[in-house]
């Protein structure tokens, strides 16, 4: 059976396929728990890398612009006719449980928002939520 590649690719990705009794997408499994906001960023930033996303994310924050978002990720949109070439903007703020959003990230998150840029809070509870977004 022929399937479109980024069909394939989209159920291949899905939770639970098995491809010789392995995960197909060859991804890692995150930890039943992060233990910190760094060990959560290394599992997205690998999981968006993996899928094909360019990703962004400041190393050290210090002397960087209050609130900007911990992740940004862009990825070329492969269309069906291939006449039109188009992006995906994932612009992310990363917490853990007990920590909200400053309101300098979500004023940049709602910048990024009227810029095209799908915005998310992902705590490590989202894990289903931002493989299905990073697809």
């Amino acid at each position: 059976m022929n399937v479109h590649p980024d069909l394939e690719a989209r159920i291949l990705a899905m939770p639970g396929v098995k491809v010789g009794g392995k995960a197909a997408t060859g991804e890692a499994e995150p930890p039943l728990l992060f233990t910190s906001e760094k060990e959560f960023m290394a599992w997205v930033v690998k999981l968006a890398r993996d899928r094909g996303w360019s990703v962004y994310h400041t190393f050290d924050s210090r002397r960087s612009e209050a609130g900007f978002p911990d992740l940004t990720c862009l990825r070329e949109v492969t269309r069906w006719n291939k006449s039109v070439a188009r992006a995906r903007h994932v612009a992310a703020e990363l917490k853990m449980p007990g920590k909200k959003p400053t309101a300098r990230q979500r004023h940049w998150l709602r910048l990024f928002e009227l810029h095209g840029a799908e915005t998310f809070v992902w705590y490590p509870w989202d894990v289903q939520t931002i493989r299905e977004v990073l697809l």
